[in-house]
């Protein structure tokens, strides 16, 4: 726009013959146009600007829908692959570069069989209408699938201490996403409400990636590794979230079905030191469950192995 404005100068100073009283009034007139124009395409600008957080050193991109703001897919740990894998979850040491949060990151690897894993007192419809959750989302999935997302209130900026609902999905710890909840539609009904909040949804390691048993898995201090990232996650929360103008003393963390359980087992864990990670907690549909021995599952561990080598 400030090059029409400057095109339109030019021509009008090319057939500048008239006495200098219409030139000062046609510069007037140039002029004028020129700070309309300029004035827009600011306006047009700061309308369509991407919403930005700082994280360390990197730069993360967002983008606004209706009411709210996300951020998707943003690493809260180092991918759990390679020497990682069947490791305790490793925090990103330092961000850095740019961060493209607009589309949800890969969802953890999920199980494809339903026989094995649930109990034989289940009713025979829960074991196929897990399975397909999974189907949900249009999402890879792929072991490097720790990652996190943050959806606020449309402009909302640091310092500005929203409580902080964090998400944890369920699927009996064999499937599910942090893309499956329309998390955006909280946010937006907590504004109408007069009480925003600010929804987190992190991922968490599934199936034997997360949850491996047997008495290796015992001797390495290495059993619940789902449990761990959900920790993990929150620690990230804590560290992070007030860049994006979350309070880190008022999180509230929540659940359904395995996300419950996951809810109660953050709660109790190691006699109950929640670290300061979370204030309160929901559940829906389900608390601790009894679990027993992780020498259970050796079994398992011992048919992974012989086939995998």
């Amino acid at each position: 726009m400030a090059a029409t404005a400057l095109a339109l100068y030019k021509n009008a100073a090319a057939s500048w013959d008239a006495p200098c009283f219409e030139v000062d009034t046609m510069l007037i007139k140039i002029a004028s146009l020129a700070c309309t124009l300029c004035l827009a395409a600011v306006s047009a600008s700061s309308s369509t600007r991407a919403p930005l957080v700082r994280l360390d050193d990197a730069t993360v991109i967002g983008f606004t829908e209706g009411t709210s703001t996300s951020f998707l897919g943003i690493p809260f740990a180092q991918p759990p692959v390679g020497k990682l894998r069947l490791q305790l979850p490793q925090p990103v040491a330092r961000y850095s570069g740019i961060i493209n949060a607009t589309t949800f990151g890969n969802q953890c690897i999920q199980q494809i069989t339903a026989q094995p894993i649930f109990p034989a007192s289940l009713p025979p419809e829960i074991p196929p209408f897990v399975a397909t959750l999974a189907e949900l989302v249009d999402v890879p999935q792929s072991e490097d699938c720790l990652n996190i997302n943050v959806i606020v209130p449309a402009g909302t900026r640091p310092g500005d201490s929203l409580p902080v609902a964090a998400w944890i999905y369920g699927g009996g710890f064999q499937v599910g996403s942090n893309a499956v909840r329309p998390g955006a539609v909280i946010v937006n009904r907590s504004i109408e409400l007069g009480t925003p909040v600010i929804y987190v949804s992190m991922n968490y390691r599934l199936n034997a990636f997360g949850f491996l048993g047997g008495s290796e898995i015992q001797k390495a201090g290495l059993g619940n590794l789902g449990l761990h990232d959900q920790r993990e996650a929150l620690r990230w929360v804590q560290k992070h979230i007030s860049a994006f103008g979350g309070d880190p003393s008022k999180v509230t963390i929540w659940g359904q079905s395995a996300g419950s359980h996951s809810v109660a087992l953050q709660m109790i864990t190691n006699g109950g030191d929640t670290e300061g990670l979370f204030r309160a907690g929901w559940m829906e549909s389900g608390s601790a469950p009894p679990t027993g021995s992780i020498l259970k599952l050796q079994p398992t561990f011992d048919y992974i192995v012989s086939e995998t080598g």
